[in-house]
């Protein structure tokens, strides 16, 4: 007999674990999402980018060992405090971390690239405004 509910069969063949606030014993319920937790950080590529070693990243973080290999290789989530360490011991924004490095390099070409062409135009005037009388003004 086929289920409504396919993940009900992996649901009968989850340990046993005690329940939260009760002496009665309950199954784990793994679903597919949480087998699939995509942990959408680039912490290993980018010490890949920067030639740094774990070791160094534990040097300048004062993680242990088991924390920044863990992290580093995706196995446990970060948190907020992770990701700021990280960006400051890597000399990175915090918002780096969460793109590919190849990606933020193009971010921070194309924000130089943006500041270059606004200090070249040093000639900018702004639009005229019209105040409620009807006369036109520029901007102070």
């Amino acid at each position: 007999m086929t289920h409504l509910f396919p993940y009900r069969e992996r649901i009968c063949q989850a340990p046993l674990v005690p329940d939260k606030g009760k002496d009665a014993f309950c199954r784990l319920r793994y679903t597919g999402i949480m087998k699939s937790v995509r942990h959408d950080w680039y912490l290993k590529e980018w010490l890949d980018t920067l030639d740094c070693s774990i070791t160094d990243l534990r040097e300048r973080t004062n993680w242990t060992h088991r924390i920044a290999s863990q992290l580093v290789n995706r196995k446990l989530r970060w948190n907020r405090d992770h990701l700021s360490q990280a960006a400051l011991a890597l000399h990175l924004d915090p918002w780096e971390l969460l793109m590919h490095p190849s990606d933020a390099m193009e971010v921070r070409q194309l924000r130089a690239q943006v500041l270059r062409a606004a200090e070249k135009r040093t000639d900018f005037k702004p639009a005229p405004k019209e105040d409620d009388a009807g006369a036109w003004k520029f901007r102070a």
